[in-house]
C-alpha cells in the first residue's frame, strides 16, 4: 500500500486533522460529499470565476455540510484556495476519509470499482502515471480488508469522468511505447559520438537527439544519466545536477550579497543555472508562507490597486524604527493621537489586499522558471504589508500602556525597570498576533481584537510573578533604566518572514555611514522612513538609473555588511 500522500492545503489539512476521529458514519458522509465535489470539479472546466479561487468556509461547508468557524475555529473563513490546488489535494483528504469510513469489500463489486492494475490496463499506462494523475483530481478509496491491510479502488463513475475531462492526455499516455533496449543502445552510440566528435554536452546531446528519436529532451537525458551512473566508463565528465543542499547556499550567498557566478563556478555550473536556481528557492520560500486573510469586497475590482493601496494610510510615514528601550515605549505611547476610524480601515484594508496579491501572485508563479521580476514584486507586496503592519501596531501603543497600569494597578513609571520592560515585550507580542485578528470588513475597531489579546497576555504573566517584583523606590528609576537591556525593534518582527525578506540587521546598523546614493537605493527599496517599499524596477525609474545599477548597489552593501570580498558582490 503508498502511504497517504501530503494534504498542501492548510484548510483541507486542518479538515483531516479535526476529522480524524469522527465515527465511521460521519467519515461516510463526509466522503460522499467529497467525492461529488471532486466530481464537479473534473466535469466543469476553470472558468474565470474560478481563478481567483474558492472560500475557505465554502470548502469546508460542501464537505461536512457545517460552517467553517464551526469547524475549524480559523481566523480568516474568507481566505481563497486556488482551484488547482482544491483539484489536486481532494484526492488525498479523500483518502483519509475512505479510511476512516472503515469501507467494506463487499460494498465495492468489481464491475462498479476498478483496482489500480485494472485502471492501467484500461488507459494502458504505468503505475507512476497513475499516481501522477492523482494530482489532477483522479480520487480513489482505501477499503479496510482486516489486519491492517487497505485495498485502493476507484469508482467507475468517477474514472469515466476524469476520461471525458482528459480524454487527449490519455489518448497520448496510452499511445506512448517505452524505449527498448536496442532504442536506449542507439542513443548511447550516437551520444558518445557526438561528445568526441564535437565536444557536446549532455543536455546538447539530448538536444540534438530528442527528434530524431521522437522522444522528449528529458527522456534521452534521463537514458544518458542512466548510462554514465553504471560503473563504465561514462560519455560525459559533466557534474550532477544541484542538490538541495546547494541551492541552499546558493540562496543564502545571494542573500547576503555574494556572487553567485562564482560560486557556480566552483560547482562547474554555468551562471544562468546558479541564478535559476536561487529563483527557485525563492519561489518554494513564498509557497511556504501562509498568506490566508480576509478579501474585502473590491479586491478583484480593476480599480483595486489604485483605490486601496493609493490611499494615504498605506504611504504615508511607513518604516520608521521602533523603540529601543521602555522608556521610548512611554514616550511614543505619549505623543500618539487616536486614529479616525475611516483612516484605521483603509489601512487594514491596503494591509489585507497586500497579503491577497501577494497570495494569488504566488499561486501563479511557475514551477521552474520563476522570473526575478515577479518574484521582486511578491517580496515588495509583503515588506509594504510588514511596514503597514508596523503602523498598525504602533498605533496601539496608548492602549498597551493602559493596559498595563489596569493590570498592575499602577503607574507604569513606578513599576520595577525589569518587570516594566517584560511587560511591554509582551504586550507588544499580543498586539502583533491580534493585528491579524482585524477583520476591518466586519466592523468595528483594531482596539478590541488588541485589548483581548492584551488583557490575556498580561494577566497571565502577573499570575505568574510575585507582586513585589513590581514595586520601585522611584528614586532609582533613572539610574536602573540604562542599564536594561534594549527592547528589539517590533517594526522587523511583526512577520516571520521579514528574517528572509526584509533588510538585514548588519545592513541596517551600517546605514547611516553609507554614501548618500546608497542610502537613497536601500531607503527606496525597502521603505525605510519616507513611503513604501520599491521594487528594483520602480527604485531604477524614481532614481532615473538602470535597474542593473540597483542591484549592483544593493548587492555590494550587503556584501559589506556581510563581510563577502568587494569583487564578490560586482
Amino acid at each position: 500500500m503508498p502511504r497517504l500522500p501530503a494534504l498542501r492545503v492548510g484548510v483541507l489539512a486542518e479538515l483531516a486533522r479535526q476529522l480524524r476521529f469522527e465515527p465511521p458514519a460521519a467519515a461516510r458522509r463526509h466522503l460522499a460529499r467529497a467525492e461529488e465535489l471532486a466530481h464537479q470539479l473534473i466535469e466543469s472546466a476553470p472558468d474565470a470565476s474560478a481563478a481567483s479561487g474558492f472560500p475557505e468556509d465554502w470548502i469546508v461547508f460542501r464537505i461536512t455540510g457545517l460552517r467553517g468557524d464551526s469547524v475549524l475555529h480559523r481566523a480568516s473563513e474568507s481566505a481563497l484556495v486556488i482551484r488547482e490546488a482544491l483539484v489536486a489535494d481532494l484526492p488525498a483528504l479523500i483518502d483519509r476519509l475512505s479510511a476512516a469510513a472503515e469501507l467494506d469489500p463487499k460494498e465495492h463489486p468489481a464491475p462498479a470499482w476498478l483496482s489500480p492494475a485494472d485502471l492501467c490496463a484500461r488507459w494502458r499506462i504505468s503505475r507512476k502515471t497513475l499516481e501522477r494523475y492523482r494530482r489532477r483530481g483522479l480520487v480513489s478509496r482505501r477499503i479496510t480488508l482486516g489486519g491492517g491491510k487497505q485495498r485502493v479502488v476507484f469508482s467507475r463513475a468517477l474514472v469515466e469522468s476524469f476520461e471525458r475531462r482528459f480524454a487527449a492526455e490519455l489518448d497520448a499516455a496510452g499511445g506512448f511505447a517505452r524505449l527498448s533496449k536496442r532504442e536506449r543502445e542507439r542513443i548511447i552510440a550516437r551520444a558518445a559520438r557526438y561528445r568526441a566528435r564535437f565536444g557536446w554536452s549532455l543536455h546538447r546531446c539530448a538536444q540534438r537527439l530528442a527528434p530524431r528519436m521522437a522522444r522528449s529532451i528529458e527522456c534521452i537525458r534521463l537514458v544518458l544519466r542512466d548510462h554514465d551512473a553504471q560503473p563504465l566508463t561514462p560519455i560525459f565528465d559533466d557534474p550532477p545536477p544541484l542538490d538541495r543542499a546547494d541551492v541552499e547556499r546558493l540562496d543564502a550567498l545571494a542573500r547576503r550579497g555574494g556572487k553567485v557566478s562564482a560560486a557556480t563556478r566552483g560547482m562547474r555550473k554555468s551562471r544562468s543555472t546558479g541564478h535559476r536556481a536561487v529563483n527557485i528557492a525563492r519561489a518554494e520560500r513564498l509557497r511556504s508562507l501562509t498568506l490566508n486573510g480576509p478579501v474585502g469586497p473590491g479586491f478583484d475590482a480593476p480599480n483595486a490597486e489604485r483605490t486601496i493601496l493609493g490611499h494615504d494610510a498605506a504611504r504615508l510615514n511607513l518604516g520608521t524604527a521602533g523603540a529601543g528601550n521602555a522608556s521610548e515605549v512611554l514616550r511614543l505611547a505619549e505623543q500618539i493621537d487616536a486614529e479616525a476610524a475611516p483612516f484605521e480601515r483603509a489601512r487594514a484594508a491596503a494591509y489585507w489586499f497586500l497579503l491577497h496579491s501577494a497570495r494569488t501572485a504566488t499561486a501563479q508563479l511557475p514551477r521552474h522558471q520563476p522570473s526575478s521580476d515577479t518574484l521582486d514584486h511578491i517580496e515588495t507586496r509583503l515588506r509594504w504589508a510588514s511596514r503597514i503592519k508596523a503602523e498598525m501596531v504602533r498605533s496601539q501603543l496608548p492602549l498597551l500602556v493602559r493596559a498595563i497600569e489596569s493590570q498592575t494597578q499602577r503607574p507604569v513609571d513606578t513599576i520595577a525597570p525589569a518587570a516594566r520592560r517584560e511587560l511591554i515585550v509582551i504586550g507588544l507580542d499580543a498586539i502583533i498576533d491580534a493585528v491579524d485578528r482585524f477583520d476591518p470588513f466586519k466592523g468595528g475597531r483594531l482596539a478590541a481584537p488588541v485589548g483581548v489579546a492584551l488583557a490575556r497576555a498580561l494577566s497571565a504573566f502577573l499570575r505568574g510573578i510575585d507582586p513585589e517584583m513590581l514595586s520601585l523606590n522611584p528614586r532609582l528609576a533613572s539610574r536602573a533604566e540604562p542599564a536594561l537591556r534594549g527592547i528589539e525593534d517590533w517594526t522587523h518582527r511583526v512577520h516571520d518572514w521579514q528574517r528572509d525578506l526584509d533588510l538585514p540587521r548588519p545592513v541596517r546598523d551600517a546605514l547611516d555611514t553609507l554614501e548618500p546614493e546608497a542610502q537613497r537605493v536601500i531607503r527606496l527599496r525597502f521603505g525605510l522612513g519616507a513611503g513604501p517599499p520599491m521594487t528594483v524596477n520602480a527604485c531604477a525609474e524614481a532614481l532615473a538609473i538602470n535597474p542593473a545599477a540597483i542591484r549592483a548597489i544593493q548587492r555590494r552593501i550587503f556584501a559589506a555588511a556581510f563581510g563577502h570580498r568587494p569583487e564578490d558582490a560586482r
